[in-house]
């Protein structure tokens, strides 16, 4: 999808992905990407960030996307940023039940930018 700003400039609009990875040693790795199979593939490879490379990733836990904007870079750093500011039981409930979604982010986030992926879709995802 391509829309122009005022100045008749076309502007490309993105997905992103951001998603919580578990590591080996049970901790829980928050990150964005435009391409969750290939980020997924890095951080399996140990391509990346440092984290996942000392940690290893061992599976992935969640993912939402943004919805189609011009600014979805921004909106999804804007998401990955609290979910990475929250405690470790409060990210487990996250995974655990999308609920707390709304309850964790209505104040801080425009909860309508974006969508959680459910677990059955997160398998087709992966499979592409």
């Amino acid at each position: 999808m391509i829309k122009t700003d005022n100045n008749g400039k076309g502007l490309k609009s993105k997905v992103y992905y951001i998603y919580i990875v578990e590591c080996l040693n049970g901790s829980l790795y928050t990150g964005v990407t435009t391409d969750i199979q290939r980020r997924y593939m890095e951080h399996s490879k140990k391509i990346g960030a440092k984290y996942t490379k000392a940690f290893n990733v061992k599976n992935l836990k969640a993912i939402w996307k943004t919805k189609l904007f011009e600014n979805t870079r921004s909106i999804a750093s804007k998401l990955e940023y609290n979910i990475k500011k929250l405690k470790r039981d409060d990210k487990l409930l996250l995974i655990d039940d999308n609920k707390y979604f709304k309850m964790f982010f209505e104040n801080s986030l425009d909860i309508d930018m974006y969508v959680r992926i459910k677990n059955k879709e997160i398998k087709n995802l992966m499979k592409r």
